[in-house]
């Protein structure tokens, strides 16, 4: 019962499960948790995207129901790399633009 109500109050859904969505791409609860590769110094860089405010809700009539971009710039080199990712209503990827770099798919601690 306990776990039911704090489940409830901090937005956790029973039954749906945590981890990897696809490689790259983690559900780490109230975030998604986004690794890239940079195309140009191959550096992984991680990114958290919080589902209350950094994804956005998709108010038209087609498409996926929330979206997110991204533009993303590492350390080692100022390369950007430009990050559109929409998902359906349990924040799973529904289709994925990457332009100068590419998901990966090793696991990374932002």
């Amino acid at each position: 019962m306990w776990r039911t109500l704090i489940e409830r109050l901090f937005g956790r859904r029973p039954g749906r499960q945590r981890g990897s969505i696809v490689p790259g791409i983690a559900d780490v609860g109230d975030a998604l948790l986004v690794t890239v590769e940079c195309d140009r110094c191959r550096e992984v860089i991680s990114v958290r995207l919080r589902k209350s405010s950094d994804i956005q809700r998709n108010y038209d009539d087609q498409g996926a129901e929330f979206y997110v971009r991204k533009t993303i710039v590492g350390k080692k080199c100022f390369n950007r790399i430009d990050l559109e990712l929409e998902m359906d209503t349990a924040y799973r990827p529904v289709s994925t633009q990457i332009r100068g770099g590419k998901l990966h798919p090793g696991e990374s601690s932002a």
